[in-house]
């Protein structure tokens, strides 16, 4: 959750402009990192851009059906595991990341195929 979030949560005033704003740095933050991550050579370029590619597409085919109406009743969006397995790779030396991308990307895949079929019988 993000500043603008708890701000609003104290206000008791949640609105979907911040939870647009949420959205978009917590998108946002993803990307940056999986871009990091392939600059310092933690993860193999092609996994980590299929990676944000996938999470951004699974991300606003989450929206776009919650504006739909066709809201799913269960998603699967990894971005904490993966801060998990960096934080594991810095206190043990054990680089996993592009291995558990690749499985991330795998898992999201299944859920962003389902969102875009739904999403077109919508529209």
């Amino acid at each position: 959750m993000h500043l603008t979030a708890l701000l609003q949560d104290a206000q008791r005033k949640r609105q979907r402009g911040g939870a647009f704003t949420d959205i978009v740095c917590d998108t946002t933050g993803m990307i940056i990192s999986s871009i990091g991550l392939v600059y310092w050579g933690l993860v193999n370029a092609t996994i980590g851009a299929s990676y944000a590619a996938v999470y951004t597409l699974l991300i606003i085919f989450t929206i776009s059906r919650n504006q739909l109406g066709a809201i799913p009743k269960i998603t699967f969006r990894p971005k904490y595991i993966v801060y998990a397995v960096y934080i594991f790779f810095a206190f043990s030396a054990q680089n996993w990341l592009s291995e558990a991308m690749l499985v991330f990307t795998v898992a999201m895949l299944p859920f962003v195929i389902r969102d875009y079929f739904a999403i077109k019988r919508k529209l």
